[in-house]
């Protein structure tokens, strides 16, 4: 029995000195991984168009864990050309004006979305978290999907673990066109 014992034990301690250096990064890729799935729809008026439900699951799935990586840049690629995107400090901006700030160092995203200590300041208060944080938070994000026509969603994002840090986040809104969803609003 002694034996046996001291065989485990031989194992374990080898197997844990080979995995010692093993280290998982924020750039390993699901490290940071949110969960976004869809609790519930609610159809409104007429039946939107068959997997609506799911393509807007995987877009702000996308967003989601591209905020946690601190990189939007995919953003663009679901915005619809012709009527831009509504941020809710900046109001309604033109497909161009996105993606230029998209592209700014110091841009709107790297304070709202990223960066905590520039919001602080920006807003002169302690009390303040960004987009990514309160996602961290989240534990995950179970959606509602309000079809209110068609060709439009409003999502409430509710948290995985109960928080009433998520009224923070602003209810993304979805317009389809030419066959396709597209974000109007972020959150």
């Amino acid at each position: 029995m002694k034996k046996l014992y001291v065989s485990i034990f031989s194992v374990t301690i080898l197997f844990c000195s080979s995995i010692k250096n093993i280290r998982v990064t924020q750039t390993d890729k699901n490290f940071f991984k949110i969960p976004v799935k869809v609790s519930r729809v609610y159809i409104i008026e007429k039946n939107p168009p068959k997997n609506s439900s799911e393509e807007i699951r995987r877009i702000i799935d996308e967003l989601v864990n591209s905020t946690i990586k601190k990189d939007i840049s995919i953003l663009p690629s679901f915005v619809y050309k012709e009527k831009g995107i509504y941020l809710d400090l900046k109001g309604l901006w033109t497909y161009d004006e996105l993606v230029k700030e998209v592209e700014r160092e110091d841009s709107y995203f790297s304070i709202f979305f990223f960066d905590t200590e520039k919001l602080k300041k920006h807003k002169k208060s302690d009390e303040v978290q960004t987009v990514r944080d309160l996602l961290l938070i989240s534990k995950g994000l179970e959606l509602d999907l309000f079809f209110e026509s068609s060709n439009s969603c409003e999502v409430k994002v509710r948290f995985s673990s109960p928080n009433k840090l998520e009224r923070e986040l602003n209810n993304p809104y979805f317009i389809f066109e030419n066959g396709k969803w597209y974000v109007f609003r972020l959150f």
